[in-house]
């Protein structure tokens, strides 16, 4: 009897064994593996094939395998345990273009964000090695687009009530010939209002894939680099801030204060050092013949150091010249310190309204210390005579 219980526990234990085999992957395997792996000796392909992946990881293998030089060797001192599967050092601000179930996505860091469905059908078959320079791309032509049917949605806006006016010439008359003319007016009219319908109609679509585009790329949080500039910019209002005055022509400018004028020249030229003159505003950058990637604005910054004033001016060919007035009573260091650090921002979008803030930032702190400066004087003294009242009490 205990020779066949023997034999049945025999059989069992195998049976089991020879399940748990099937059924579930082999610890030894698995360790000899790894330290394969950690050698250098296994082989580079990681995960094993055939092993199932959840969507982060097939979205990850993805990334890995168009820009294998991106990605750290299995135990090098870039790996982090921490990373997917354990080894892999993420790039942290380099956005890829991955594919994962949704379709087109952006990878940055340890996050992939599906494009909008807006924005598939612009970047399908356009995209390039860099998704930042194909998304900024994308926005410059959606922006030279949006500028140009507003140009033309003017024009039609204009036609409609010039087509208005010759309907209300033709008069009222029952003759053929006033007849002739009512009808053509009219049929005038609803062409021309057919047009402006239209155009603002893609007017309204490019709008909003600019705006699908921009907030995309701002919902990235990019740290840094051509996405980060770009994100910053966007969310800056082009409206003239509250702390700048605006002149007309530089004429006009350089008229309220002699100083200002450049003797010089024989016209009004402003006697002020240029600190930049590419520096850009939504709805000004969009020349005729700007590039999508050219990043350059119509606008110069300066300092004149005889009124100690920085000043902004617009000079294109396509909008009339404006003058902001940012800042004044700067001391020439202190103001060329400022614009050159701000210099290397002037690419970014609105970056005139960046100077702007921060030539206001910089003025206020000074008036702030200035008025601090003059009240503690006065402070100490009165402490002084309180002490003396208080001892001669």
């Amino acid at each position: 009897m205990l020779a066949q219980q023997s034999r049945h526990s025999s059989h069992r234990d195998v049976t089991c064994n020879i399940w748990c085999t099937k059924t579930s992957p082999s610890h030894t395997n698995d360790d000899e593996a790894v330290a394969k792996r950690r050698a250098g000796e296994g082989s580079a392909a990681w995960p094993p094939a055939g092993t199932p992946l959840s969507a982060a990881d097939e979205t990850s293998a993805a990334v890995a395998s168009r820009s294998p030089a991106r990605w750290s060797r299995w135990g090098s001192a870039a790996a982090d345990a921490s990373k997917l599967w354990g080894r892999i050092a993420l790039p942290k601000h380099q956005p890829l273009w991955a594919h994962s179930r949704a379709g087109l996505a952006i990878a940055l860091g340890l996050r992939t964000d599906p494009l909008p469905p807006a924005l598939v059908g612009h970047l399908q078959n356009a995209t390039t090695a860099d998704p930042a320079e194909d998304l900024v791309r994308l926005e410059g032509k959606l922006r030279a687009t949006v500028a140009t049917l507003t140009f033309h949605t003017n024009q039609a806006e204009r036609s409609i009530a010039d087509a208005r006016r010759r309907v209300a010439d033709a008069g009222h008359g029952w003759s053929p010939a006033a007849w002739l003319r009512r009808r053509g007016a009219k049929a005038d009219l609803s062409s021309a209002i057919a047009k402006q319908f239209e155009l603002r109609d893609s007017l309204d679509q490019a709008v909003i894939a600019r705006d699908t585009l921009r907030e995309f790329v701002i919902d990235l949080d990019a740290p840094c680099g051509l996405l980060g500039e770009s994100s910053s910019g966007w969310q800056r209002s082009p409206d003239v801030p509250a702390s700048v005055v605006v002149f007309g022509p530089e004429d006009s400018f350089v008229a309220a204060d002699s100083r200002r004028l450049d003797s010089g020249w024989a016209g009004a030229r402003v006697a002020g050092e240029i600190h930049g003159e590419q520096w850009r505003r939504d709805g000004d950058d969009d020349g005729p013949n700007s590039q999508p990637l050219d990043r350059a604005g119509p606008w110069r910054i300066g300092f004149i150091p005889r009124t100690g004033e920085v000043y902004a001016s617009r000079h294109c060919g396509y909008l009339p010249q404006e003058v902001w007035l940012l800042g004044k009573d700067f001391e020439a260091q202190h103001a060329r310190t400022i614009l050159d650090g701000l210099l290397p921002r002037m690419r970014e979008p609105n970056s005139l309204i960046l100077a702007a803030g921060v030539v206001h930032a910089e003025r206020s702190l000074r008036s702030t210390r200035e008025r601090t400066a003059l009240r503690l004087p006065r402070t100490q003294e009165s402490r002084a005579h309180a002490t003396e009242a208080g001892e001669l009490g």
